[in-house]
């Protein structure tokens, strides 16, 4: 089908909210949500299966996840494995000494 994540830029402390798209011309469904691999950048959290919180740290991270049981306008798709990369910008807090 086609899933992939919308809004995965992101700015060292401000809220990010990155969520899945299907290829589907109507609403898609799944009916599980698996992270495979890979770490989320600090301060971001899996909230289902949206990317959401509020990044810590830059650079450049890719975690992979799978969609599994995906459907589009009645019609049932194989389980999709995704790479999402996440690239936020900025600098990190420095510590008050």
């Amino acid at each position: 089908m086609g899933i992939w994540y919308r809004d995965t830029q992101g700015q060292v402390g401000y809220h990010m909210y990155a969520t899945p798209r299907g290829n589907c011309k109507a609403t898609w469904n799944k009916s599980g949500f698996q992270h495979i691999s890979g770490d989320l950048p600090p301060g971001l959290y899996f909230h289902g299966s949206r990317i959401k919180g509020t990044p810590t740290q830059p650079g450049r991270w890719q975690v992979t996840v799978k969609f599994i049981g995906v459907t589009c306008m009645g019609r049932k798709y194989e389980d999709e494995t995704v790479n999402v990369e996440l690239n936020i910008k900025g600098y990190a807090p420095r510590k008050v000494q």
